[in-house]
């Protein structure tokens, strides 16, 4: 799947993020629940749009 949506990532086992066309960064769920992995995934982009 591909969404622009944190909530909808949150379900997934792997997250992917991609810059430019090239894989930037991936987040694994491992024991995380939804809520833990939305964090994760919101933290990674906050850093994200202050690199730029």
């Amino acid at each position: 799947m591909v969404t622009h949506s944190a909530d909808a990532a949150s379900h997934a086992n792997r997250v992917l993020f991609i810059r430019d066309g090239v894989v930037f960064h991936q987040l694994y769920r491992g024991n995380a629940d939804n809520e833990e992995l939305y964090k994760k995934i919101s933290d990674t982009l906050t850093m994200l749009c202050a690199e730029r």
